[in-house]
């Protein structure tokens, strides 16, 4: 509907109102969208499984071989064809309008109109393709937007090897991937399968950090953690968070895996009563994420909660950033569509795909805190499965070897203080960072 909106208030902008056969046309697609999405919207509702204390909660509905059997989608898929019509029609009504017109003498003009057409089209043709002729290598899925309600159809391919192979790899004799977060424990197999590479000639390389994090990073792993699913576990959150803000007076980022955790924190800081004129920032309800960083940089007197897009791509170097708190260990929902789809292809889903990918994400989220070789500051985990799962060696192994330490929540303000006042011959302990080296920790 907005690219819709759009072309005829740029057609209207540009050439004059548009003409009756565009209008028609334009009318006609709108309510076959309507229709559409509003059937949309029901087989979404309908299918919505009951999620206790989340109603809220929008579980995408997988456009699978069985449900698209189903009357319902059956006739969805009746109203995507006639959409696709109309859409051919709504397309050809603009083209030989704007032919007829100052438009067509006009390069530019004619490519902006054909932007808005394009984007138009595209949409159209990924509903008819989600519906009437899906391709084996991609997953298809309807969700509610989390805000409006709308209804959303969204496709991916469930491997992203065979696009990169035929769009990136075929005609180059030379790739390099370079980053901080390729390698799980030294190994690249994670990374080669996901984009294709198994059946490749690579070569490796692992060079060793440029950083001293045993002066520069300590690393605080709380032992007294509410379990995850406590009620209370967010008012414990809230209260370090907030007891370390206040004694290192801000500069404090948040990372959660969660928006309703990150506005239920951001609300119970807000109340605060202590936090003596600290700002706190929260993504999607006080700005952008371009906005709210520049505000966190320009105010350090500030507690920035962030989630998905904050764990990786944001640079705070310096004073302005000295605390990162990662309230969860940085899990996929077990409910996501490709997630499924790519775990069926595995013999050891969790060890092979879900565990590695919460690895590379906690290393992108600790790597948000040093920038610089002369960053200092604290990172503190706030996830009990750390010490009680087995897994928690995996992530515990895969941080630099900074400086630890371990004690109850209480502790955690006034450590990360006492470190950072003492400077870069500051360090708790140099010991390993494992599970295996903090036994107290192991399950």
């Amino acid at each position: 509907l907005e690219s819709i909106d759009g072309a005829l208030t740029w057609f209207r902008a540009a050439v004059g109102p548009p003409g009756e056969e565009v209008r028609t046309a334009a009318a006609e697609m709108k309510q076959a969208l309507a229709q559409f999405f509003q059937e949309t919207r029901a087989i979404v509702k309908q299918r919505q499984p009951e999620i206790p204390l989340r109603p809220s909660r929008a579980e995408p509905v997988v456009l699978d071989t069985l449900l698209r059997a189903s009357s319902e989608v059956v006739s969805l898929s009746g109203l995507a064809s006639k959409l696709a019509d109309q859409a051919m029609r709504f397309r050809r009504a603009l083209d030989d309008a704007a032919a007829q017109l100052p438009l067509a003498s006009s390069p530019y003009a004619q490519r902006e109109l054909d932007l808005f057409v394009t984007q138009f089209q595209g949409r159209v043709d990924l509903i008819r393709q989600a519906l009437l002729q899906p391709r084996s290598d991609r997953l298809y899925w309807v969700r509610s937007e989390r805000r409006s309600g709308r209804p959303l159809v969204q496709a991916a391919p469930t491997t992203a090897g065979r696009e990169l192979q035929a769009r990136a790899f075929a005609d180059k004799e030379t790739v390099v991937f370079t980053s901080a977060t390729l390698a799980v424990a030294d190994s690249f197999e994670y990374f080669k399968r996901g984009v294709g590479l198994e059946a490749l000639s690579t070569h490796e390389m692992v060079l060793a950090s440029p950083f001293d994090y045993l002066s520069q990073a300590l690393l605080c792993l709380p032992t007294d953690l509410k379990d995850l699913s406590d009620i209370s576990f967010l008012d414990q959150v809230s209260s370090v968070v907030g007891e370390i803000a206040e004694a290192i007076d801000g500069r404090t980022l948040v990372l959660f895996t969660s928006h309703q955790q990150l506005r239920d924190v951001a609300d119970r800081l807000r109340v605060r009563s202590s936090l003596g004129g600290l700002s706190v920032l929260a993504q999607n309800l006080d700005g952008t994420r371009r906005q709210l960083l520049a505000q966190f940089q320009e105010d350090p007197r500030s507690i920035l909660l962030g989630s998905s897009s904050f764990w990786e791509g944001i640079d705070v170097p310096g004073d302005a950033l000295s605390c990162v708190v990662i309230v969860r260990l940085p899990f996929r929902v077990p409910s996501d569509p490709l997630q499924l789809a790519r775990s069926a292809t595995l013999a050891d889903p969790f060890g092979q795909l879900a565990l590695p990918e919460a690895v590379l994400r906690l290393k992108q989220g600790f790597g948000r805190l040093i920038r610089r070789q002369s960053d200092r500051g604290a990172v503190v985990l706030m996830d009990h499965r750390i010490a009680n799962r087995t897994y928690g060696t995996a992530f515990l192994d895969a941080l630099p070897r900074a400086a630890v330490h371990v004690g109850h929540c209480a502790e955690m303000a006034p450590a990360i203080s006492q470190w950072l006042a003492r400077g870069r011959d500051a360090r708790v302990s140099a010991g390993d960072v494992s599970a295996a080296g903090l036994p107290h920790l192991q399950a």
